[in-house]
């Protein structure tokens, strides 16, 4: 085994059910990383608050309309050549390299099944499935919190994926708050950083009182309850 690979390989965990006891042998760091992950993703049936739809920013109706419209050919193209060809592979074994070069060959199979998912929006199970990666962000025996899992995706799915992230790009700044600063283009999430120390600044000047609060939310988008989020959507407006 090569020295690259020698360091890329996990050689301990911290036992996160244990305190202090370290998973050492093969079959424990097998398990030990399926059982915390299993866990987290695990949608507990808990209540949730029911906010109803008012005081959300909504799209309207011409909106709702151009989101569901039919999927092009056009779209697929943008949706593939727009991305990095190099990129890990899924389960399928393709990247998009595969689908840029071979694109006259496929296209018309590819967009037959693309359009069948936008017009009964069901997905083969396989289409859906994907390997999950773990890669660590610190070294030596981490936590799994430490680590960062990274979803190897098949390239259709992603595909599919990218054709709607676009599409709602376009109506983000008519359901998203102006203070909102990450993951908006045009927008940076060190704005809001610069917010807060021009805040606190002011107070310190004026002699104001006051406090900061800071909140985390650890794996959040990891972690995303999809039928709360669909309500959530319903409020804003959204196709079902």
């Amino acid at each position: 085994m090569g020295l690259q690979n020698l360091q890329s390989c996990i050689q301990k965990l911290e036992d996160q059910v244990e305190s202090g006891n370290n998973l050492t042998g093969s079959a424990e760091i097998k398990e030990g990383p399926k059982a915390f992950f299993s866990n987290l993703y695990t949608n507990y049936l808990i209540s949730r608050p029911n906010l109803g739809n008012e005081g959300f920013m909504k799209l309207d109706e011409n909106q709702v309309t151009w989101l569901e419209r039919e999927v092009t050919i056009k779209e697929v193209h943008y949706a593939i050549f727009s991305s990095d060809g190099s990129k890990a592979p899924g389960l399928d074994g393709f990247n998009f390299k595969l689908y840029m070069q071979f694109w006259e060959f496929v296209k018309h199979d590819l967009f037959t099944v693309i359009l069948e998912f936008f017009r009964r929006g069901k997905l083969l199970k396989g289409i859906n499935t994907s390997y999950i990666a773990l890669n660590l962000k610190i070294a030596g025996i981490s936590p799994f919190n430490d680590f960062r899992p990274v979803n190897l995706l098949n390239k259709l799915y992603k595909i599919i994926a990218k054709i709607l992230a676009i599409r709602l790009k376009e109506v983000m700044q008519s359901v998203v708050s102006p203070s909102q600063s990450a993951f908006i283009a045009g927008k940076n999430i060190l704005d809001s950083v610069l917010f807060a120390d021009e805040m606190l600044d002011s107070m310190k000047s004026r002699g104001c009182q006051g406090f900061l609060l800071k909140l985390d939310f650890r794996k959040a988008f990891d972690t995303v309850s999809w039928s709360y989020l669909d309500k959530f959507m319903g409020y804003m407006n959204f196709g079902a």
